[in-house]
């Protein structure tokens, strides 16, 4: 006898199979009904000083335990979707981020809100709940204009926005300004240099000893960050615009990428943990890029002390 063109003793056997999987599956976890996710609501908050734009998402168990992500301006979309998560725990990480495939943005202030929640839960910080700390300190680097008002509250890493032409003149004067104990981070990504003035770029700056040089070229052009990586002492961070893990593995493999630079308003706290145990086998850094509000920075700092590959959060 036959079945859909196979013989039957196939499919009996896969349902023996599945007949046994689903004894020996494990009862669902204690309090899962409590963090039931019941709510998500949207707040847009625009800066009155920088203007940034972005969205505070709210989630809220059966419970009443509340978490807390934060993402780019919602989109008429991500409003319509803001069902989709509702229903499922929010300890069912997977579950939720594959309800909101293809909202990146959504998917990583919902993965953000569901740890809050985790960790509130549990009564622990974020840290110790995703296996506790490797470290005792977390930098965060700020802009470069916020130099004269982060200093005094301990910032000491900052992102040099510079220009091809005078980059060595300007860091010359912050480093006469400053002293040796702060460090900055060249930002190359606005120049738009072609693989040739990257390279300059690069020269130019091994002297000045920066922490790293943040996208000299383009990350999609993989040749080129190879060469810059071969020829250039200084360390290069790229990863920015960048929406896969595999565009990451691609950087890595070709050893053309020094610390990855993923976008908090791209990829979930989940995923970047996930970066950070490729980046280890690679000896590379992790340092997300940021530039919206406070939420995403806290849970960032809260999250890379479990991360044993860390460099800053920007």
């Amino acid at each position: 006898m036959e079945v859909y063109g196979m013989p039957f003793a196939i499919p009996a056997r896969r349902l023996r199979l599945a007949a046994s999987f689903q004894a020996a599956s494990p009862p669902p976890a204690r309090g899962a009904d409590r963090l039931t996710i019941r709510e998500l609501q949207f707040t847009d908050l625009r800066e009155p000083s920088s203007g940034r734009r972005y969205a505070i998402v709210r989630l809220q168990t059966t419970s009443g335990i509340t978490g807390y992500g934060e993402c780019p301006a919602v989109s008429r979309d991500d409003f319509w979707r803001r069902r989709e998560p509702l229903e499922i725990p929010a300890t069912s990480i997977e579950t939720l981020s594959r309800a909101l495939s293809g909202r990146p943005g959504l998917n990583a202030a919902v993965n953000m809100a569901a740890l809050d929640i985790a960790a509130r839960y549990a009564n622990v910080p974020l840290y110790q709940y995703l296996g506790g700390p490797t470290r005792a300190k977390v930098r965060v680097m700020a802009a470069l204009p916020s130099l004269t008002a982060a200093r005094p509250a301990g910032f000491s890493a900052f992102l040099v926005p510079v220009p091809a032409k005078d980059a060595r003149q300007q860091l010359d004067a912050l480093r006469a300004e400053t002293g040796p104990n702060i460090d900055f981070v060249v930002d190359a990504s606005a120049a738009s240099l072609p693989p040739r003035e990257a390279a300059q770029l690069c020269r130019d700056m091994e002297t000045f000893h920066p922490y790293w040089i943040d996208e000299p070229c383009a990350a999609s052009n993989i040749l080129a960050a190879r060469r810059l990586a071969s020829e250039s002492v200084a360390p290069l961070g790229f990863g920015r615009t960048l929406a896969s893990a595999a565009a990451f593995e691609d950087l890595m493999r070709e050893e053309a990428i020094d610390v990855l630079r993923p976008s908090l308003a791209v990829h979930s706290l989940t995923a970047i943990r996930k970066l950070s145990a490729m980046a280890e086998t690679r000896y590379a850094a992790v340092a997300p890029y940021h530039e919206g509000g406070p939420v995403a920075t806290a849970a960032a700092a809260i999250v890379m002390p479990s991360m044993t590959r860390y460099g800053n959060d920007s």
